[in-house]
């Protein structure tokens, strides 16, 4: 029995390698496609800094370190929602820890995948953006209407917008052929 990442890395491998092979020519980039794809790699590039900060956590005390980051990431360690937080993170077990590690670098991998789709111009760059952003919209919607906040209906209407935006694209380019 095959896990879902196993799958999830199988299926991106083969979107890529298929590009490899492809013949046709890439898409038109516009200025608002390199400008999502360098979004999308930055989001990456936080998630494996995160992957790593994680998976150092392992066999610590948590509770301890994240006391000790706080005033360093300029956060009051004795806040309401950081203690909070900080005693979610605690009772996090180093089997937990260690999912939740390599959980945000396959997560990385869905953004870097996403990222050079879209910086090289490629049809399936755009599919896996739409369908991948696309896919957190319900639970983004969900999460804003339980817990709301400004950032959370700043990141929902980014990723609507960038969904919209790649979906018009596609479809002109199949009523174009």
């Amino acid at each position: 029995k095959r896990s879902s990442a196993f799958w999830c890395i199988f299926f991106l491998t083969w979107v890529t390698s298929y590009d490899i092979m492809a013949t046709a020519h890439p898409i038109d980039r516009t200025p608002l496609t390199l400008l999502i794809a360098a979004f999308k790699l930055l989001k990456g590039i936080l998630l494996v800094g995160v992957g790593i900060v994680v998976l150092k956590l392992v066999h610590r005390d948590v509770a301890d370190v994240l006391t000790r980051w706080a005033p360093h990431l300029m956060i009051d360690p004795h806040g309401h929602w950081v203690e909070h937080w900080i005693a979610k993170a605690a009772d996090l077990n180093p089997r937990r820890l260690t999912a939740v590690g390599f959980g945000t670098f396959l997560y990385a991998v869905l953004f870097f995948t996403e990222a050079y789709g879209l910086f090289l111009g490629r049809y399936w760059g755009e599919y896996v953006t739409i369908f991948s952003t696309g896919g957190f919209v319900p639970l983004e919607l969900t999460e804003l209407v339980r817990h709301p906040s400004w950032t959370k209906a700043w990141i929902l209407t980014a990723n609507v917008l960038i969904v919209l935006y790649l979906v018009r694209r596609v479809l002109r380019r199949v009523k174009g052929r």
